[in-house]
């Protein structure tokens, strides 16, 4: 990431990340810090992977007495490299997804990739039709100590049900 080069990288020149192509609101961020794979054929999940030039974490939110028929898709917006104001700069809605069958375990909620910094900022919220607010019996995490920087702290400005999130903007840490 420092311009240095890692010697038989897993990865092209210049991009340190890998996701799912279901993410595509990551292609849509100002600059094309990430781009779909099929530039570098098909390595990459058969070509249906995006590439990103910045690292990625995991955002996951755990929820509880959901099914696969009651849940509602969860809507990301993304401010890229500036604080929550104006229009979004990209926006995705997340499926709900569990392990198991329907009332059968307690695994279950939504995960998506976000890009750390405190620059960034990201709003979720339920498209659920009653106002979109995530239920406060419901955990979030960002990042863990395994994928996470383990030599630094790591940040996202966070907004649920249109409040700020940790402290001051909505600055969050893992």
């Amino acid at each position: 990431m420092d311009g240095g080069v890692i010697e038989d990288n897993f990865f092209p020149p210049g991009f340190v990340s890998l996701v799912s192509s279901e993410f595509a609101y990551l292609l849509a961020l100002p600059g094309e810090p990430c781009i779909l794979s099929t530039a570098y054929g098909n390595r990459y999940n058969n070509g249906n992977g995006i590439l990103c030039k910045v690292p990625l974490r995991a955002l996951k939110i755990y929820s509880q007495g959901l099914t696969s028929v009651t849940a509602s898709s969860l809507k990301v917006e993304v401010w890229y490299n500036r604080t929550e104001s104006g229009s979004a700069d990209a926006s995705q809605s997340i499926g709900f997804h569990q392990i198991g069958n329907d009332n059968q375990t307690p695994k279950q909620g939504y995960s998506l990739p976000v890009i750390p910094g405190s620059e960034h900022s990201y709003r979720l919220s339920l498209l659920d039709g009653n106002g979109g607010d995530i239920p406060s019996s419901w955990v979030v995490e960002f990042s863990d100590q395994s994928i996470g920087n383990r030599w630094s702290i790591e940040y996202i400005n966070l907004s649920l049900n249109g409040n700020l999130c940790g402290g001051i903007g909505g600055l969050v840490s893992r």
